[in-house]
């Protein structure tokens, strides 16, 4: 029997599915890489923190500080807003993934019924030679 055309899109939506879980795997990687960037940037303000307040410094190396612990600060804010992003993606991805899933589904349902018909069609031609295949040799007797 001649593949299903139903078949056929199921397989590519199958693909697709494929596809848009390896993007959601990537961008899970890629958040728990901010993730982790974001505490080593905590950890060093915290550092940054101990030294202002641990030992006696010059002016110019509390300005230093003062401003390293600025840019510190900015850089998580700018990484947060990336992994907010990524977030957005990945709800994205997911919404997609259910919209595939639920297509794919009642493609297998078209898909059954599909098979129905074709069997049900099969059956009556096979019904019909048999009756012909009857009534030839009922015309022979």
């Amino acid at each position: 029997m001649p593949k299903l055309r139903v078949e056929r899109i199921i397989e590519v939506k199958e693909n697709i599915m494929d596809d848009k879980r390896k993007e959601m795997e990537t961008f899970v990687a890629e958040i728990e890489r901010l993730t982790n960037d974001i505490s080593d940037i905590d950890c060093n303000i915290d550092i940054n923190y101990n030294k202002l307040t641990a030992t006696v410094l010059n002016s110019n190396d509390i300005y230093v500080l003062k401003e390293y612990i600025i840019y510190l600060e900015n850089k998580k804010l700018e990484i947060i807003g990336q992994r907010e992003k990524l977030r957005v993606k990945i709800d994205t991805v997911k919404a997609e993934l259910f919209e595939l899933i639920k297509e794919i589904k009642m493609l297998e349902i078209l898909k059954s019924k599909e098979l129905k018909i074709i069997k049900k069609s099969q059956n009556r031609r096979e019904q019909k030679m048999l009756d012909e295949l009857a009534s030839r040799i009922d015309e022979r007797k």
